[in-house]
């Protein structure tokens, strides 16, 4: 029953973000900005089934949280479409996106306090591992940004602050999936190539967002919203598998 559930709502996941990843370029519409809706509020609902049919234990509370927020960072980020038109639009657009930047901002920061609190529990954090992932990705982003001569200005610093945040949670995450000695080889997977997916999805915004001649493409909307809606499928999937000892149950 777990996986029919799941199964059902990941595949409509994927439709729902396929028709906005189609229907979203050149910019986004009414008609594409729905289509966003029904993907995010599905990964939020696949939470809410984890939850409260599943597991209600702190891991899944938090975890639960942070889809909410991403959900609401969708529905700000992208409203463009609803913005009247005018001398302010464009600010008025900057802000949204701003705005819809902090919301999952916070929504990581949540799946940090989620990944904290089991990290805590099991007294398992390995500092090298989480270090060693933060410098790694730290180094790779700079030879990447470099190269690319991307110029992100007066966002430099916040961009600075939000990667810290995504790759700490990609590494603490590590940390579960490499520690973790109740589960199963899915938690560990999940634990891995959710947050992972994120680190790519997250990276692949910015290339957008400040070089959209270059990087605004089919290709580039399709790594960057297919790996975010799958990573954010994945984190509720972690919910159905984890029960309040954090301890894995494929039955």
């Amino acid at each position: 029953m777990v996986w029919a559930v799941f199964g059902v709502l990941f595949a409509l996941d994927m439709v729902f973000a396929t028709l906005y990843i189609k229907y979203g370029l050149p910019k986004v519409t009414k008609k594409s900005y729905c289509f966003k809706m029904f993907a995010s509020g599905l990964f939020v609902v696949n939470g809410l089934i984890g939850y409260f049919v599943y597991n209600n234990g702190i891991f899944a509370k938090w975890v639960l949280l942070g889809l909410v927020f991403g959900c609401l960072g969708d529905i700000v980020i992208a409203l463009e479409p609803f913005i009247k038109e005018g001398e302010n639009k464009k600010k008025n657009n900057t802000i949204a996106v701003v705005c819809g930047g902090v919301l999952f901002f916070i929504g990581h920061l949540l799946y940090i306090v989620a990944f904290v609190k089991e990290l805590s529990i099991t007294d398992s954090f390995i500092p090298a591992l989480y270090f060693g992932i933060v410098g790694g990705i730290v180094v790779i982003a700079f030879i990447a940004f470099t190269l690319s001569k991307l110029s992100m200005g007066k966002f430099a610093i916040p961009i600075l602050i939000y990667a810290i945040a995504i790759t700490s949670m990609f590494a603490l995450s590590v940390n579960i999936a490499v520690t973790n000695t109740t589960g199963g080889l899915l938690f560990k997977i999940v634990m891995v190539v959710a947050p992972l997916f994120f680190v790519i999805s997250d990276t692949t915004i910015v290339f957008r967002f400040f070089d959209k001649e270059k990087f605004e493409t089919y290709p580039m909307r399709i790594v960057n919203l297919g790996t975010y809606f799958i990573a954010q499928m994945l984190f509720g999937l972690a919910i159905y598998i984890a029960n309040n000892n954090y301890a894995v149950v494929c039955n």
